[in-house]
């Protein structure tokens, strides 16, 4: 990839251009909107065929970056540049989120709906344990092991919005 003629994206502050993030099993490419995909699929292909490891595409997803303009012209055209993306291939529209490694990315991306499942969650697993009976310290330390992990690592990378935080408050008071 970095010998490729992909040129990526300058990031501010980075003397290399930004083309690639590895992760485990996350990959994340990042291209210029003159980047030829088809260089893209040729060395992805070159590399299942070497490894066996097989990209699963239709887990595939476009965030694009730049102007708003340009942003809104990827979704309604699914193109960038002469590049065509894909039917069945989501692009993630403004206010919309995708996730990586934990996290949710996007443009204005509303994580609304992921907070509510986080918060739903946090009342399941107090719900279990409210019924036996614990100590003080027991309370805490499922709020801690149990209770805020998610929440913490999303609130980190995220960020929380000050309706979830009251709510989550009062939950873990009222449990306590």
């Amino acid at each position: 990839l970095r010998r490729s003629n992909l040129r990526g994206i300058e990031v501010e502050g980075m003397t290399r251009k930004l083309l690639v993030t590895l992760f485990a099993d996350d990959t994340l490419v990042y291209l210029r909107k003159d980047d030829d995909f088809k260089i893209l699929e040729e060395i992805l292909a070159r590399f299942c065929m070497a490894s066996t490891a097989k990209f699963n595409l239709d887990k595939t997803e476009y965030l694009p970056i730049g102007e708003k303009d340009f942003r809104k012209e990827v979704v309604e055209n699914r193109k960038v540049g002469n590049n065509r993306i894909p039917p069945g291939v989501r692009i993630i529209k403004d206010g919309d989120a995708m996730r990586t490694l934990g996290a949710w990315v996007g443009n204005n991306a509303d994580t609304t709906k992921q907070w509510e499942t986080i918060v739903k969650n946090q009342e399941k697993i107090i719900d279990i344990w409210k019924g036996n009976h614990l100590s003080y310290q027991g309370k805490a330390l499922v709020l801690k092991a149990l209770v805020q992990s998610k929440a913490i690592f999303l609130a980190t990378v995220n960020g929380m919005p000050r309706t979830v935080e009251n709510t989550i408050t009062k939950m873990y008071k009222d449990f306590m």
